[in-house]
């Protein structure tokens, strides 16, 4: 290996300081940038001349937070006695109590949040197509949206519960990230399969790229405010761990589902999968493996 000559050194050496030097000096100048209600979500460090770099802030900090009626969970975990626990993010800080039955009630903000907590049906993943039949896809936490468009497809009544009879509802993937209310959603799609079940329906949750991404714990794709919360109650990996109600249901959820001769997944299959000839059940056996290793 030859040695740099020693002045073209220097040269390196006095670059790299006045690189260093410069760099140190921008960021000395950088301000964060955060939600309107003080949760920190990117760094923006200044070019020289004008303009910035905006880096994404990942660490859930924020300045005097508080997100009025913002609710954020709840997680709730089994214990061995047949009692559970469960704690919640509520505008700006984190609640706790522990309890027995199959009903949880919050308040947060003014408002009463009823949580249904006995096992929700797995319905089977090969089955025949229903008569009546709705697919959404890609709610990416936006509770609004899932509970404006159920009510309009006739899936839901006026107060938000099941109203599609013996009628199912597909799921397709990513109903997580991007969006702040990630556990209202979760929480609502379980009440609908626990509602659906009983009025002789279904409703199948397939899960997408998005939703591996939230039980590997990486939630860099997160709301800031969501972040935010998530890492107050403890991180993904808390929330969604073995023993979680919303956790190992969302573990147990297909990636594939079979309806009649129509297969629904989130992002296509493979020719590799097909050429292989793997079946339906196969595939979700695989997906349960991995998002539980």
């Amino acid at each position: 290996m030859k040695l740099l000559p020693r002045r073209l050194l220097q040269a390196f050496v006095v670059c790299t300081g006045l690189l260093i030097g410069g760099s140190l000096m921008l960021v000395a100048a950088a301000k964060v940038e955060s939600t309107p209600h003080g949760v920190h979500q990117r760094l923006l460090v200044p070019l020289p001349g004008s303009g910035a770099i905006a880096l994404p802030i990942y660490s859930g900090t924020g300045d005097a937070v508080r997100i009025p009626g913002f609710l954020d969970g709840p997680v709730v975990s089994h214990v061995p006695d047949g009692e559970w626990t469960a704690r919640w993010f509520c505008e700006d800080r984190v609640h706790q109590m522990t309890g027995r039955g199959e009903l949880l009630e919050v308040h947060c903000g003014g408002t009463r949040h009823a949580f249904m907590l006995a096992d929700a049906p797995e319905p089977a993943p090969v089955g025949p197509m229903p008569a009546k039949l709705v697919v959404i896809s890609d709610l990416e936490g936006n509770r609004r949206f899932l509970d404006a468009a159920l009510a309009r497809l006739g899936v839901a009544d006026a107060d938000g519960n099941w109203g599609y009879g013996d009628g199912h509802l597909v799921v397709l993937g990513d109903s997580v990230d991007r969006g702040r209310d990630v556990f209202a959603v979760l929480w609502r799609l379980y009440a609908l399969s626990q509602q659906a079940h009983a009025a002789g329906g279904a409703v199948h949750v397939v899960l997408g790229n998005h939703e591996q991404y939230v039980l590997r714990s990486n939630y860099s794709r997160a709301h800031p405010e969501h972040r935010y919360a998530m890492i107050k109650m403890g991180g993904y990996a808390e929330a969604l761990a073995s023993g979680t109600v919303i956790g190992d249901w969302l573990r147990a959820q297909p990636v594939a589902l079979q309806l009649g001769r129509v297969v629904f997944v989130h992002g296509g299959i493979s020719p590799r999968v097909v050429d292989a000839d793997l079946t339906i059940p196969v595939l979700n056996a695989a997906s349960r493996d991995y998002l539980t290793a």
